[in-house]
Formats: C-alpha cells, structure tokens, sequence
C-alpha cells in the first residue's frame, strides 16, 4: 500500500479531448472551447496513461505522478490540440489528521510537452503549466480553504497570472 501504480491505453475518436473537465477546465475553458468548435478532422487515435505514485501514514501523505499522451510523433508544426502532445499532473497532499485540522495539497499540471522545445525543457518550462494548492482548516463540521492557481502570463510583470478565493464548506 505505500506505492501505487496504472496504465491505460485510451482510444479515442477523432475529436474526443481527454482530460475535458479537469483541475485546470476555468483555466483552459476558452482554449478547450475552440478546440470543440473546430470540426474534427483525421480519424480517432491510440493514447496512453502511466501513473506512478506514493503515500505514507495510512495515507495521509500521498505524492502521485502521472503523464498521458497519444501514440504518436510529435507534431512537425505547433498543433494548438493539447491532445497531440504529453501532459504532466503531479500532486502532493497532506490529508487531515497529520497537523490537527490543517491540511493541504498542491499540483503542477503541464500541458504541451514537447511543442517547443524537447521533452524535459518543457516540462520545466511555465508556459501552459498550471501551479496550484488548497490550505484548508477543519473546525467541526466547517472547512476553510484558501485556494491559489498560478498561471504564466509573460506580459505581467510578475510572470504569472494568481488567482486566488477563499470557500467554505459544511461537512454534515
């Protein structure tokens, strides 16, 4: 129970978008929306999932990485279909019960691997990666969660573009 791990192979008909409605959908919804008013074109595709991951304590320490993409060489000119390239998604989260009512998690999602440059390079590269955590506090049935996403914007001056929200939830 301390490591876990999958595979998937996914075929997908021509048009389908993997991944749709994910942690990132608010972020992406107007680039994913093009993609959908496009009509689709070639045939369906052969993709692949591999994830790899570890937790700890009963599993309240969890770190899971996970990359997927399709069958396929990578596009001679820059495909504005995230679903022609490999996407990254690693996460790490400390569950409640390790700090009293504290807990958190944080994620690094990077779409577009291998677009611009080679495979790792992008990997570490900001653009259209997405950086976020939840800091949540639990007091009884109440949950407080500050919520941050950053996303690189090389036109402000800082480099990234923060969101940030704070919610509420009761758990009955």
């Amino acid at each position: 129970r301390i490591f876990s791990y999958g595979a998937q192979l996914r075929l997908l008909g021509a048009g389908f978008l993997p991944n749709y409605f994910d942690a990132n959908y608010d972020i992406f919804r107007k680039e994913k929306a093009d993609l959908l008013s496009t009509e689709a074109s070639g045939e369906g595709m052969a993709g692949w999932l591999a994830m790899f991951g570890t937790s700890l304590f009963e599993e309240k320490v969890l770190f899971r990485l996970s990359l997927d993409g399709p069958f396929k060489a990578t596009p001679v000119s820059s495909s504005n279909n995230y679903a022609d390239y490999p996407h990254f998604r690693g996460v790490f989260a400390l569950e409640e019960g390790i700090l009293g009512g504290f807990f958190f998690n944080a994620f690094y999602d990077k779409y577009y691997l291998g677009r611009e440059n080679l495979f790792f390079r992008d990997l570490i590269n900001p653009e259209n990666a997405i950086i976020g955590a939840s800091f949540n506090y639990k007091t009884g049935a109440a949950v407080f969660t500050l919520l941050y996403s950053l996303k690189y914007n090389p036109d402000n001056p800082s480099g990234f573009d923060v969101t940030s929200s704070l919610q509420t939830t009761i758990k009955f």
